[in-house]
């Protein structure tokens, strides 16, 4: 999942550390590949990143299981390695009006 684009982000409220892997192995066992996002504290949300075309199986997956979870569209974007850049690409993307709530890499 290294190129720009734009993907689905999976929100899991307050799984443990383990449940939160489960979900994304058993993701992966149907062939939906993820980017898991973990936090080791319990009380925070996990986030499980995917391909959009894998969106409704994921979806289906996870409730089958039990597991609660949210969803949102995000835009995955895949940057040069060097100094300025991000502060480049916030600052494009402030001009148009929108807004960075959260980046990692």
């Amino acid at each position: 999942m290294a190129e720009s684009r734009i993907v689905a982000e999976l929100l899991l409220s307050n799984p443990t550390f383990e449940e939160a892997t489960n979900a994304a192995k058993i993701l992966e066992v149907h062939g939906i590949k993820t980017e898991l996002i973990p936090n080791k504290k319990s009380d925070l949300t996990t986030r499980i990143i995917i391909e959009r075309s894998d969106l409704s199986r994921a979806k289906d997956l996870l409730r089958n299981l039990s597991i609660s979870i949210h969803e949102k569209e995000v835009v995955f974007l895949s940057l040069e390695d060097r100094p300025g850049v991000m502060a480049e690409v916030t600052k494009k993307i402030a001009a148009n009006g929108l807004s960075v709530y959260y980046a990692f890499s």
